[in-house]
């Protein structure tokens, strides 16, 4: 009975634990979108810029075509890093559910 109090404790813990990790990413995220956000209206000032005339036009794509590229990955990262905190928010509230209702039982079983 004891174990499974025990048991039940350890994965309450654990899904807490789950749980913040996953708002520490999620905060992460958020800081990395709003970098992106930054970058796509830099990006997006150089391109107004260098496209006023036809001929500085390639410049302006050879310039912007890195960051385009950096912005891409970022964007890629993000959606990565935003699923693994889903996945860990769920997976922690899973752990406390169980963990509750593993601690509940062995109390009723006393």
């Amino acid at each position: 009975m004891k174990t499974q109090r025990t048991i039940g404790t350890i994965a309450i813990i654990g899904g807490c634990a789950l749980i913040a990790i996953s708002m520490y990413i999620g905060g992460q995220v958020t800081e990395g979108k709003t970098q992106i956000r930054s970058g796509e209206q830099k990006l997006k000032r150089v391109d107004t810029l260098f496209s006023l005339s036809p001929t500085t036009q390639p410049l302006g794509n050879q310039i912007t075509s890195s960051g385009n590229k950096k912005i891409a990955a970022g964007k890629e990262k993000v959606s990565y890093y935003e699923a693994m905190a889903n996945k860990l928010k769920i997976g922690g509230l899973v752990l406390i559910g169980i963990g509750a209702g593993l601690f509940f039982i062995s109390r009723k079983k006393s």
